[in-house]
């Protein structure tokens, strides 16, 4: 009996090795993102712009419903005006975190992201220029879509940064479509 428990055990796991496999594995990937900044400019007001940025990320699928993943991001130039004094943002992030993904289908994903997010920010408001750095967390989702044979996919997301300190910006809201190829 206990033979016949081993050779069950073994042809199971010979056979969902494969399987599993190409759900698992190092993956990298480029995104294009467009990112809503709201500026505290003391008591001039606040200003906003959306400006278009990008990011490289890189990560590690454990199982279909789990990976660690990071991501450099360039939020680009944000510019306002406001009583005739120009306001710019440039910011610039690292975030490491987790990724949950529920799959449906072969093809289609939906995704949940939380992460701990690091940033360095210039703003300018008039001739005043700032840096400052500042930690936080990332939390966001969206939906992904395998492409053809080879392992590409398309990822849309939404993802809102939590800064702790920062009293200059008030927490940028990241709309993104990345292409992820799994190696």
């Amino acid at each position: 009996m206990r033979a016949l428990i081993g050779i069950f055990t073994a042809s199971v796991l010979l056979v969902s090795g494969p399987v599993l496999a190409k759900d698992t594995g190092w993956y990298t990937g480029l995104g294009m993102t467009y990112t809503d900044f709201k500026v505290n400019a003391g008591a001039l007001g606040t200003a906003k712009d959306k400006t278009p940025g990008f990011l490289v990320l890189g990560g590690y699928q454990i199982s279909p419903h789990i990976a660690f993943e990071g991501e450099l991001a360039y939020s680009g130039e944000a510019k306002d005006s406001i009583n005739g004094t120009n306001v710019k943002v440039n910011y610039n992030s690292w975030t490491v975190g987790i990724v949950g993904n529920l799959p449906i289908g072969d093809v289609f994903d939906v995704f949940a992201k939380f992460g701990a997010t690091y940033g360095q920010g210039e703003y300018t408001i008039g001739d005043v220029k700032t840096t400052a750095r500042d930690g936080g967390y990332t939390v966001g989702g969206g939906a992904g879509m395998s492409i053809g044979a080879v392992d590409l996919r398309l990822r849309y997301e939404l993802q809102r940064v939590r800064l702790d300190n920062s009293n200059v910006v008030d927490n940028p809201t990241r709309l993104g479509l990345d292409v992820l190829f799994r190696f």
